[in-house]
């Protein structure tokens, strides 16, 4: 396949795509920009499909449903799964799959530390995020705080401080005249947001958060906070043809997944249509909210009981069903060329790409990569390949997770982006609109 029929450039015109994918766009912005955690993107995917009719679920609840039932249930804070009932209880399930967090730095407990009449926090990082993007740019807490309730209870708080709170200021070129040659960053010397001067007037971090929510300090059990950077999204481009966004991966295919589903009207079909998105995707999803635990096929097997289907109904269903992987995928980098494989070569507004790897660190075969195209064409959407350089590893996703834990077939997708795992990534605004059509076509479709 020539690089020209990999980008698909010649279908694809921008001035006729703009003005839709635009909207789509605005749209990811208002969800990206109000989710600065997991724990707030969840409730957000339920808000929004609240609007859409779908119900919240409890996984401690009795589940019996009726087809074209639609319903949503969020595990632990973190991960969310909603669903369409289908109108056969054995025909199969159709699932997109994502992943809801995103590389951070995490607070630690007793976080407080001072140096040079400054007070810092002490935190970690979650994922593999380029330490160099975090510097010098105002940021802010947010996630869940676990506060003491009557009678032995845990009361949960979602917060998010909006403020310009602190900042993680970088050392002066003067003071390191070789910085600009390469030099290895330590998270824990020099990740330490500033956050107050140290003096009496100013509170410890647990005292302003105590303040903030309204409680005492010792009513704060314990907490899941982590940073985030303040700036929202922006339009890039002469012609506004890319943007600039936090938390692409992998808030934007989360996104895509969830208009998808929300906006599949149609309650005959056949499938039983599933949108999941999991935790903890960045360290390896080996937890109970991770695609590499048994959450995923215990929930698969409690749908199939509260539809009247028996195991072998479940079984049967298992043989025909579809998974699509989706995790954000690697445009070739216009300054290193060198790093991409040398024909396939994904470009920003060029389309979503299937990923493919000899060693299946991403699910996709070639069977499961025609049927996303046939999808794909159905939907009057591009497709472009991602392989890794051969002399490179490249990374991973819930595709072979998933598969490993429910024996479902799939394909392994991604929407090509810039400056993955930085505080910003960059990404073509057309290819957002031409992945949610390839998704709705899926959810749809009777094939």
């Amino acid at each position: 396949m020539s690089d020209s029929e990999n980008t698909n450039k010649s279908n694809i015109d921008f001035k006729t795509e703009f003005p839709q994918a635009k909207k789509r766009i605005d749209a990811l912005f208002e969800f990206v920009d109000n989710s600065p955690t997991a724990f707030h993107a969840s409730l957000n995917e339920a808000k929004e499909l609240e609007k859409y009719g779908f119900t919240k679920l409890k996984w401690e609840d009795e589940w019996k449903f009726n087809p074209g039932d639609k319903y949503y249930l969020i595990i632990g804070g973190t991960t969310f799964i909603s669903f369409i009932v289908g109108t056969e209880k054995a025909k199969g399930f159709k699932i997109i799959g994502t992943h809801n967090d995103s590389p951070t730095l995490c607070i630690k407990n007793n976080p407080e530390m001072k140096s040079e009449g400054l007070k810092q926090l002490n935190v970690e990082p979650y994922g593999g995020l380029v330490y160099r993007g975090w510097f010098d740019r105002p940021l802010s807490v947010a996630g869940r705080v676990l506060l003491r309730g009557e009678n032995n209870s845990i009361k949960t708080e979602i917060i998010n401080v909006e403020k310009d709170l602190m900042i993680i200021p970088s050392l002066a070129i003067h003071m390191d005249r070789a910085m600009n040659e390469g030099y290895k960053i330590s998270p824990q010397k020099e990740l330490k947001p500033v956050y107050a001067m140290d003096s009496d007037e100013s509170q410890d971090f647990i005292d302003y958060i105590a303040e903030y929510l309204g409680v005492e300090t010792d009513e704060i059990l314990d907490y899941d906070l982590s940073l985030y950077p303040r700036e929202n999204g922006t339009y890039i481009g002469i012609n506004s043809e890319f943007y600039s966004l936090g938390r692409l991966d992998n808030l934007l295919m989360t996104h895509q997944a969830l208009t998808a589903i929300a906006e599949s009207t149609d309650t005959n079909i056949s499938f039983h249509r599933i949108f999941v998105s999991f935790d903890n995707e960045e360290i390896g999803s080996q937890t109970g909210r991770g695609a590499d635990s048994a959450l995923f096929a215990n929930f698969l097997k409690r749908l199939n009981i509260a539809c009247g289907g028996s195991e072998e109904d479940y079984y049967r269903s298992l043989a025909n069903s579809f998974i699509i992987s989706t995790d954000v995928s690697h445009a070739a980098h216009p300054n290193y060329p060198e790093m991409a494989d040398p024909t396939n070569r994904p470009r920003l507004n060029g389309g979503p790409v299937l990923k493919i790897a000899a060693r299946k660190s991403y699910n996709t075969t070639g069977e499961s990569a025609a049927r996303f195209r046939l999808y794909a064409e159905n939907a009057n959407a591009p497709v472009q390949c991602f392989y890794n350089h051969s002399d490179k590893l490249g990374g991973s996703t819930i595709g072979p997770l998933a598969e490993a834990q429910t024996a479902i077939p799939g394909a392994d997708i991604g929407i090509p982006i810039l400056s993955m795992h930085n505080i910003r990534e960059m990404g073509g605004v057309l290819d957002h609109e031409f992945s949610i059509r390839i998704m709705k076509e899926f959810f749809a479709s009777e094939y």
